[in-house]
């Protein structure tokens, strides 16, 4: 596999499991780094899997996006989105 960690985001009929490398996301944000210390990730097989029902999809992969490139694209979202983003990564 190429990732180590699955990250399930929204919920109801909107909800995703997004897949990713926990050595990227440890890297670049210490949430991650407390998510593993405070034991809020659980280990299934050989993957950390973490629940992040408030978040959509659609925010969690801009975020992710912006973790594995440094890149964000404020001009593409409305400002409902931008206040939803600033919320979940606050």
């Amino acid at each position: 596999n190429s990732y180590d960690i699955i990250i399930t985001v929204d919920i109801g009929l909107n909800k995703q499991q997004i897949f990713a490398y926990l050595n990227i996301l440890h890297a670049r944000l210490t949430y991650f780094q407390n998510a593993l210390s405070e034991n809020w990730a659980k280990k299934e097989n050989q993957f950390f899997v973490l629940s992040q029902p408030y978040i959509s999809a659609l925010i969690f992969n801009i975020i992710l996006k912006y973790l594995y490139c440094r890149i964000i694209e404020l001009n593409d979202l409305d400002i409902d989105m931008i206040l939803k983003l600033l919320v979940a990564v606050d």
